[in-house]
Protein backbone atom coordinates (compact mmCIF):
# COMPACT_ATOMS: atom_id res chain seq x y z
CA UNK A 1 0.00 0.00 0.00
CA UNK A 2 1.45 3.05 -0.86
CA UNK A 3 1.77 6.65 1.25
CA UNK A 4 -1.35 8.11 -0.46
CA UNK A 5 -4.03 4.89 0.09
CA UNK A 6 -6.07 4.33 2.54
CA UNK A 7 -5.09 3.16 5.94
CA UNK A 8 -6.82 2.04 9.05
CA UNK A 9 -7.31 1.65 12.85
CA UNK A 10 -8.57 -0.73 15.32
CA UNK A 11 -9.71 -0.66 18.77
CA UNK A 12 -11.48 -2.35 21.87
CA UNK A 13 -15.27 -3.10 22.86
CA UNK A 14 -17.54 0.62 24.50
CA UNK A 15 -15.91 1.28 27.84
CA UNK A 16 -12.24 -0.21 27.62
CA UNK A 17 -9.11 1.25 26.31
CA UNK A 18 -5.92 -0.94 24.21
CA UNK A 19 -2.80 -0.10 22.84
CA UNK A 20 -0.70 -1.45 20.54
CA UNK A 21 -2.75 -2.47 17.61
CA UNK A 22 -4.32 1.01 16.36
CA UNK A 23 -4.93 2.41 13.14
CA UNK A 24 -6.48 5.02 11.46
CA UNK A 25 -7.88 6.67 8.49
CA UNK A 26 -8.89 9.78 7.18
CA UNK A 27 -12.43 8.82 5.61
CA UNK A 28 -15.17 9.97 2.73
CA UNK A 29 -13.09 12.26 1.70
CA UNK A 30 -12.27 13.42 -2.13
CA UNK A 31 -9.08 14.99 -0.63
CA UNK A 32 -5.30 13.38 0.78
CA UNK A 33 -4.58 14.37 4.02
CA UNK A 34 -7.92 15.64 5.01
CA UNK A 35 -11.29 14.75 6.43
CA UNK A 36 -13.01 13.28 8.72
CA UNK A 37 -11.20 10.62 11.34
CA UNK A 38 -12.56 6.96 11.82
CA UNK A 39 -11.00 4.10 13.73
CA UNK A 40 -11.61 0.80 13.21
CA UNK A 41 -12.68 -1.69 16.27
CA UNK A 42 -14.27 -5.33 16.38
CA UNK A 43 -14.57 -5.34 12.24
CA UNK A 44 -16.70 -1.80 12.06
CA UNK A 45 -15.34 1.95 11.58
CA UNK A 46 -16.27 4.29 14.01
CA UNK A 47 -16.23 8.27 14.18
CA UNK A 48 -14.13 9.89 16.66
CA UNK A 49 -15.07 12.65 18.98
CA UNK A 50 -14.26 16.32 18.16
CA UNK A 51 -13.61 16.91 21.57
CA UNK A 52 -11.26 13.58 21.80
CA UNK A 53 -9.54 15.38 18.67
CA UNK A 54 -9.73 18.90 20.35
CA UNK A 55 -8.08 17.65 23.90
CA UNK A 56 -4.74 15.68 22.50
CA UNK A 57 -2.80 17.18 19.96
CA UNK A 58 0.09 14.05 20.57
CA UNK A 59 -3.17 11.83 18.86
CA UNK A 60 -3.71 14.67 16.00
CA UNK A 61 0.29 14.28 15.33
CA UNK A 62 0.76 10.50 15.58
CA UNK A 63 -2.64 10.32 13.21
CA UNK A 64 -1.14 12.77 10.56
CA UNK A 65 2.07 10.58 11.17
CA UNK A 66 1.05 7.12 11.15
CA UNK A 67 -0.80 8.23 7.35
CA UNK A 68 2.29 9.48 6.16
CA UNK A 69 0.80 12.85 5.98
CA UNK A 70 3.26 15.47 7.51
CA UNK A 71 2.18 16.84 10.59
CA UNK A 72 -1.20 17.77 12.48
CA UNK A 73 -2.50 21.22 10.92
CA UNK A 74 -6.24 21.67 12.83
CA UNK A 75 -8.90 19.41 13.85
CA UNK A 76 -11.99 19.79 11.78
CA UNK A 77 -16.03 19.96 11.85
CA UNK A 78 -17.24 16.52 10.59
CA UNK A 79 -18.15 16.70 6.87
CA UNK A 80 -21.30 14.94 5.82
CA UNK A 81 -23.71 12.26 6.14
CA UNK A 82 -23.20 10.60 9.45
CA UNK A 83 -23.26 6.97 9.34
CA UNK A 84 -25.83 4.76 11.20
CA UNK A 85 -22.63 3.53 13.86
CA UNK A 86 -24.02 3.68 17.38
CA UNK A 87 -20.71 3.84 19.20
CA UNK A 88 -18.00 6.99 18.72
CA UNK A 89 -14.20 6.81 20.12
CA UNK A 90 -14.53 9.43 22.84
CA UNK A 91 -11.09 9.66 23.90
CA UNK A 92 -7.74 9.45 23.01
CA UNK A 93 -4.70 9.33 24.58
CA UNK A 94 -0.67 9.59 22.90
CA UNK A 95 2.29 9.59 25.08
CA UNK A 96 3.99 13.14 24.72
CA UNK A 97 6.28 12.95 21.40
CA UNK A 98 4.67 9.93 20.13
CA UNK A 99 5.19 9.24 16.54
CA UNK A 100 2.42 6.57 15.64
CA UNK A 101 -0.57 4.95 17.38
CA UNK A 102 1.30 2.34 18.73
CA UNK A 103 1.79 3.67 22.30
CA UNK A 104 -1.98 5.67 22.13
CA UNK A 105 -5.06 4.19 23.96
CA UNK A 106 -9.01 5.25 22.68
CA UNK A 107 -12.07 4.82 24.86
CA UNK A 108 -14.99 4.05 23.35
CA UNK A 109 -18.87 4.79 24.63
CA UNK A 110 -22.11 4.99 23.19
CA UNK A 111 -23.15 8.77 23.93
CA UNK A 112 -23.45 10.68 21.24
CA UNK A 113 -21.09 13.64 20.42
CA UNK A 114 -19.98 16.07 17.32
CA UNK A 115 -17.81 13.83 15.63
CA UNK A 116 -14.43 15.36 13.95
CA UNK A 117 -11.93 15.47 11.25
CA UNK A 118 -8.15 16.09 10.86
CA UNK A 119 -5.99 18.12 8.33
CA UNK A 120 -2.81 17.61 8.06
CA UNK A 121 0.22 19.40 6.53
CA UNK A 122 0.26 17.61 3.46
CA UNK A 123 -3.11 17.58 3.05
CA UNK A 124 -3.85 17.79 -1.31
CA UNK A 125 -7.20 18.85 -3.11
CA UNK A 126 -7.77 18.59 -6.62
CA UNK A 127 -10.27 21.18 -8.21
CA UNK A 128 -11.24 22.12 -12.22
CA UNK A 129 -10.94 25.66 -13.01
CA UNK A 130 -13.28 26.10 -15.95
CA UNK A 131 -13.57 29.95 -18.06
CA UNK A 132 -15.99 32.09 -16.94
CA UNK A 133 -19.25 31.09 -16.89
CA UNK A 134 -18.30 27.40 -17.67
CA UNK A 135 -19.47 24.32 -16.15
CA UNK A 136 -18.51 23.90 -12.33
CA UNK A 137 -18.05 19.82 -14.10
CA UNK A 138 -15.75 20.75 -16.48
CA UNK A 139 -12.19 22.13 -16.51
CA UNK A 140 -8.54 22.68 -16.43
CA UNK A 141 -7.10 20.37 -12.74
CA UNK A 142 -5.19 22.08 -10.44
CA UNK A 143 -3.84 20.94 -7.30
CA UNK A 144 -4.16 22.99 -3.96
CA UNK A 145 -2.02 22.26 -0.75
CA UNK A 146 -0.04 24.48 1.60
CA UNK A 147 1.98 26.08 -1.22
CA UNK A 148 0.98 27.41 -4.41
CA UNK A 149 -1.43 25.35 -6.48
CA UNK A 150 -0.06 23.22 -9.27
CA UNK A 151 -1.34 22.61 -13.01
CA UNK A 152 -1.80 18.71 -13.23
CA UNK A 153 -0.30 17.01 -15.72
CA UNK A 154 -2.38 14.86 -18.21
CA UNK A 155 0.26 11.89 -17.40
CA UNK A 156 -1.43 9.11 -16.75
CA UNK A 157 -4.86 9.51 -17.31
CA UNK A 158 -7.02 7.32 -18.88
CA UNK A 159 -10.97 6.95 -18.92
CA UNK A 160 -10.35 5.15 -15.47
CA UNK A 161 -8.73 7.73 -14.04
CA UNK A 162 -10.88 10.64 -14.85
CA UNK A 163 -13.95 8.36 -14.19
CA UNK A 164 -12.74 8.52 -10.49
CA UNK A 165 -12.17 11.77 -10.28
CA UNK A 166 -15.70 12.84 -11.43
CA UNK A 167 -16.95 11.12 -8.86
CA UNK A 168 -14.75 12.23 -6.50
CA UNK A 169 -16.20 15.99 -7.28
CA UNK A 170 -20.19 14.52 -7.01
CA UNK A 171 -19.92 15.38 -11.25
CA UNK A 172 -20.56 11.90 -12.19
CA UNK A 173 -19.41 10.47 -15.05
CA UNK A 174 -16.39 10.76 -16.70
CA UNK A 175 -17.00 12.61 -20.55
CA UNK A 176 -13.94 13.40 -21.82
CA UNK A 177 -10.48 14.49 -21.26
CA UNK A 178 -8.11 16.32 -23.55
CA UNK A 179 -4.67 17.46 -23.28
CA UNK A 180 -3.26 21.01 -23.71
CA UNK A 181 0.21 23.10 -24.12
CA UNK A 182 1.38 23.68 -20.95
CA UNK A 183 1.48 27.87 -21.91
CA UNK A 184 5.05 27.86 -19.75
CA UNK A 185 3.74 25.89 -17.02
CA UNK A 186 5.07 23.36 -14.88
CA UNK A 187 3.27 20.30 -14.62
CA UNK A 188 2.62 18.04 -11.63
CA UNK A 189 1.62 14.93 -10.45
CA UNK A 190 1.23 11.48 -12.13
CA UNK A 191 -2.04 9.60 -11.58
CA UNK A 192 -2.83 5.31 -12.73
CA UNK A 193 -5.37 3.53 -11.29
CA UNK A 194 -4.34 0.46 -13.17
CA UNK A 195 -3.82 -2.40 -9.93
CA UNK A 196 -5.39 -0.34 -7.79
CA UNK A 197 -8.43 -2.25 -6.24
CA UNK A 198 -11.56 -0.70 -5.91
CA UNK A 199 -9.71 2.94 -5.37
CA UNK A 200 -11.95 5.06 -2.76
CA UNK A 201 -10.57 7.98 -3.80
CA UNK A 202 -8.40 9.36 -6.58
CA UNK A 203 -5.09 9.60 -4.29
CA UNK A 204 -5.18 6.07 -4.03
CA UNK A 205 -4.09 6.00 -7.68
CA UNK A 206 -1.26 8.52 -7.56
CA UNK A 207 2.60 7.28 -8.61
CA UNK A 208 4.35 10.30 -8.35
CA UNK A 209 4.61 14.00 -7.15
CA UNK A 210 7.12 14.13 -10.69
CA UNK A 211 5.82 14.45 -14.17
CA UNK A 212 7.41 14.11 -17.51
CA UNK A 213 4.44 14.51 -19.53
CA UNK A 214 4.60 18.53 -20.00
CA UNK A 215 0.89 18.82 -21.41
CA UNK A 216 -1.96 20.21 -19.18
CA UNK A 217 -4.44 17.72 -17.97
CA UNK A 218 -8.66 18.95 -19.16
CA UNK A 219 -11.36 17.02 -17.85
CA UNK A 220 -15.16 16.92 -18.66
CA UNK A 221 -17.75 14.71 -16.48
CA UNK A 222 -20.86 14.16 -18.05
CA UNK A 223 -23.31 15.97 -15.53
CA UNK A 224 -23.68 19.88 -15.80
CA UNK A 225 -24.34 19.95 -11.65
CA UNK A 226 -24.36 22.56 -9.21
CA UNK A 227 -26.37 25.67 -10.56
CA UNK A 228 -26.36 28.11 -8.03
CA UNK A 229 -29.58 30.69 -8.08
CA UNK A 230 -31.44 32.60 -5.12
CA UNK A 231 -34.99 32.44 -4.22
CA UNK A 232 -35.61 36.23 -5.14
CA UNK A 233 -33.54 37.17 -8.38
CA UNK A 234 -30.78 38.98 -6.69
CA UNK A 235 -31.38 37.88 -2.61
CA UNK A 236 -33.30 35.31 -1.07
CA UNK A 237 -32.22 31.62 -0.03
CA UNK A 238 -29.09 30.37 -1.88
CA UNK A 239 -30.21 26.88 -3.83
CA UNK A 240 -27.87 24.90 -5.30
CA UNK A 241 -29.61 22.61 -7.93
CA UNK A 242 -32.52 23.74 -6.68
CA UNK A 243 -31.84 22.82 -2.83
CA UNK A 244 -31.61 24.56 0.22
CA UNK A 245 -28.01 25.11 1.55
CA UNK A 246 -27.08 24.67 5.46
CA UNK A 247 -25.05 27.61 6.99
CA UNK A 248 -23.07 25.00 9.11
CA UNK A 249 -19.84 25.40 6.75
CA UNK A 250 -20.70 28.35 5.52
CA UNK A 251 -18.49 31.39 5.05
CA UNK A 252 -18.57 35.39 3.83
CA UNK A 253 -16.60 34.87 1.13
CA UNK A 254 -19.11 31.90 -0.37
CA UNK A 255 -21.53 34.74 0.19
CA UNK A 256 -19.59 36.78 -2.24
CA UNK A 257 -18.92 34.17 -4.68
CA UNK A 258 -22.84 33.42 -5.19
CA UNK A 259 -23.83 36.96 -5.97
CA UNK A 260 -20.61 36.73 -8.37
CA UNK A 261 -22.05 33.21 -10.01
CA UNK A 262 -25.66 34.87 -9.94
CA UNK A 263 -24.68 38.05 -12.08
CA UNK A 264 -25.46 40.12 -9.18
CA UNK A 265 -22.51 41.63 -8.08
CA UNK A 266 -21.67 41.36 -4.69
CA UNK A 267 -22.90 40.37 -1.38
CA UNK A 268 -23.82 43.11 0.47
CA UNK A 269 -25.45 42.12 3.86
CA UNK A 270 -27.41 38.37 4.69
CA UNK A 271 -30.67 38.29 5.03
CA UNK A 272 -32.86 38.12 8.17
CA UNK A 273 -33.59 35.04 6.70
CA UNK A 274 -30.31 33.82 8.12
CA UNK A 275 -31.46 33.84 11.79
CA UNK A 276 -34.20 31.35 11.43
CA UNK A 277 -33.65 27.70 12.27
CA UNK A 278 -33.96 24.76 9.73
CA UNK A 279 -35.37 22.73 11.81
CA UNK A 280 -34.00 19.36 11.12
CA UNK A 281 -34.60 19.65 7.19
CA UNK A 282 -32.46 17.82 4.76
CA UNK A 283 -30.17 20.24 3.07
CA UNK A 284 -26.87 20.75 1.25
CA UNK A 285 -23.61 21.12 3.30
CA UNK A 286 -20.95 23.45 1.26
CA UNK A 287 -17.46 23.14 2.65
CA UNK A 288 -14.92 25.65 0.11
CA UNK A 289 -11.22 26.27 0.76
CA UNK A 290 -11.68 29.52 -0.84
CA UNK A 291 -9.75 28.28 -4.42
CA UNK A 292 -12.74 27.20 -5.63
CA UNK A 293 -13.70 29.16 -8.89
CA UNK A 294 -17.38 28.54 -8.27
CA UNK A 295 -19.57 27.26 -5.52
CA UNK A 296 -20.11 23.81 -6.93
CA UNK A 297 -16.46 22.95 -7.00
CA UNK A 298 -16.37 22.97 -3.07
CA UNK A 299 -17.06 19.93 -1.28
CA UNK A 300 -20.62 19.31 -1.13
CA UNK A 301 -23.02 16.75 1.07
CA UNK A 302 -27.17 16.23 1.28
CA UNK A 303 -27.52 16.13 5.08
CA UNK A 304 -29.40 17.09 8.13
CA UNK A 305 -29.17 20.58 9.18
CA UNK A 306 -29.51 22.12 12.15
CA UNK A 307 -28.25 25.53 11.93
CA UNK A 308 -29.93 28.23 9.84
CA UNK A 309 -30.37 27.75 6.14
CA UNK A 310 -28.19 30.29 3.83
CA UNK A 311 -29.54 33.53 2.70
CA UNK A 312 -27.72 36.24 0.92
CA UNK A 313 -28.61 39.53 -0.26
CA UNK A 314 -26.33 41.24 -2.74
CA UNK A 315 -25.95 44.72 -4.45
CA UNK A 316 -27.83 43.83 -7.60
CA UNK A 317 -31.16 43.37 -5.54
CA UNK A 318 -30.87 47.19 -3.92
CA UNK A 319 -33.36 49.31 -5.66
CA UNK A 320 -33.92 53.06 -5.99
CA UNK A 321 -37.18 54.92 -6.85
CA UNK A 322 -38.01 58.51 -6.42
CA UNK A 323 -41.57 59.58 -4.45
CA UNK A 324 -42.52 61.89 -7.92
CA UNK A 325 -42.24 60.80 -11.65
CA UNK A 326 -38.79 62.68 -12.71
CA UNK A 327 -37.40 63.83 -8.87
CA UNK A 328 -39.06 63.97 -5.06
CA UNK A 329 -37.53 62.06 -2.21
CA UNK A 330 -35.54 59.09 -3.00
CA UNK A 331 -36.83 55.78 -1.64
CA UNK A 332 -35.17 52.56 -1.37
CA UNK A 333 -36.57 48.97 -1.27
CA UNK A 334 -35.51 47.25 1.71
CA UNK A 335 -35.73 43.23 2.54
CA UNK A 336 -39.07 42.96 3.22
CA UNK A 337 -40.42 44.35 -0.47
CA UNK A 338 -41.46 48.21 1.11
CA UNK A 339 -40.23 51.55 -0.14
CA UNK A 340 -38.26 52.91 2.32
CA UNK A 341 -37.36 56.70 2.40
CA UNK A 342 -33.82 57.51 2.52
CA UNK A 343 -32.24 59.87 5.47
CA UNK A 344 -30.19 62.95 4.52
CA UNK A 345 -27.07 62.57 5.03
CA UNK A 346 -27.05 66.36 7.06
CA UNK A 347 -29.85 64.91 9.16
CA UNK A 348 -27.77 61.49 10.03
CA UNK A 349 -24.43 63.86 10.83
CA UNK A 350 -26.83 66.59 13.19
CA UNK A 351 -27.71 63.49 15.46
Amino acid sequence: MNKHQRQRLTCEPPGTTTAGSLKARLAVSRDHCFGNVEMFSQGQWRPVCKDALDKSAEAQAAICTELNCGKSVESLDFFGPLSSVKQFVSKLSCPTGSNSLASCTTTVSEKSCPKGGLKCSDWKRLVLKSKEGGRACEGMVFMYSKDDPKVVSSQGWTQEEGQRLCQDLGCGSYQNHSEEEPDGLTMWGTFNCSGVDKPGNIWECMRSEQATVNKRLYLQCQEDKFKVSLSEGCRGQVLLDKQKVCSRHWKPEDSHRVCMQTNCNNSFIEDKETEKKAAGVTALHVNCLGSEGQLGQCMVSSATCENPLVSVFCIGAIKFNTTEKCGGRIQVLDRDGNWEMICPLTAVNGK
